[in-house]
């Protein structure tokens, strides 16, 4: 396909094969992506990781190795390593970018596979939940579950008063550019969640737990004022600065190619 479209450039975002295709061919790479977060800038990490940092530091340079340019987005600033490696915001789609948030009475609970252990949990705090993705649906005590809905999650989403979900970026990015506290709960052996989760709990934005219990659910709960002040200096700007980054890229290095290949 590269031969045959005749394509002079390379966009990656961490998928395998695409940066390994253009090095073959040549080509110039621009990597946008979040994992190189924990390998091209400087952050601190929670303590007890060492041999999951190490695994992902591998993984992300098997990924995506010696990209010309790395565009790197993170909910938290960070210096980065190198040159060729700029910092953003996260990506937000524009269904979110055009919500107008506000608070509800209610936390909205998101879980990547059902979780009974949790249900019954929350079913033991005093504050009402919608939750997805626990594989029912109706309302049961204080917790109303729904099927899965592009649309409806948005709209409970941005009217919940707080969030209790797994960490994955996404989720954390919207959740955070909406005002919502965030009550992180990362996927065990998944590093990425961690690592999200622990700078949840560094900014402020909300709590960190591996495990919960119901006293972290309440104490999570009665913080709330303090989380959503926090994330009242939050940064939402939209994906422009990254999308003019991006036009300069490709601009810079097809004309270089073009240059090249005149000589």
């Amino acid at each position: 396909m590269i031969d045959e479209k005749k394509i002079d450039l390379v966009i990656t975002d961490f998928e395998p094969l695409t940066c390994h295709a253009a090095h073959r061919k040549r080509l110039p790479v621009i990597a946008i992506d979040n994992q190189h977060a924990i390998t091209n800038t400087r952050i601190s990490l929670p303590r007890g990781y060492r041999r999951d940092v190490a695994t992902v530091k591998l993984v992300t340079h098997m990924m995506t190795p010696r990209a010309n340019a790395n565009l790197v987005l993170s909910f938290f600033p960070a210096p980065v390593k190198r040159r060729t490696t700029f910092l953003f915001p996260p990506i937000v789609r524009q269904e979110v970018l055009s919500t107008i948030p506000h608070s509800g009475d209610y936390a909205l609970v998101y879980v990547t596979s059902p979780a009974k252990d949790l249900a019954a949990l929350l079913k033991q705090v005093r504050y009402k939940f919608i939750a997805y993705g626990f594989g029912a649906e109706g309302q049961d005590g204080n917790i109303l579950f729904k099927k899965p809905s592009m649309d409806g999650f948005l709209r409970d989403l941005a009217g919940a008063g707080a969030v209790i979900a797994n960490a994955g970026f996404s989720l954390v990015s919207e959740a955070l550019h909406l005002g919502k506290p965030y009550l992180a709960i990362p996927v065990s052996h998944q590093f990425e969640q961690t690592f999200n989760a622990y700078y949840v709990d560094r900014m402020g934005y909300g709590a960190f737990w591996e495990k919960l219990d119901k006293e972290k659910v309440e104490s999570f709960l009665f913080n709330l004022p303090l989380y959503a002040e926090k994330l009242q200096s939050y940064p939402r700007s939209g994906n422009q600065a990254l999308l003019t980054k991006l036009d300069e890229l490709i601009s810079g290095f097809t004309s270089r190619k073009a240059r090249a290949a005149d000589v």
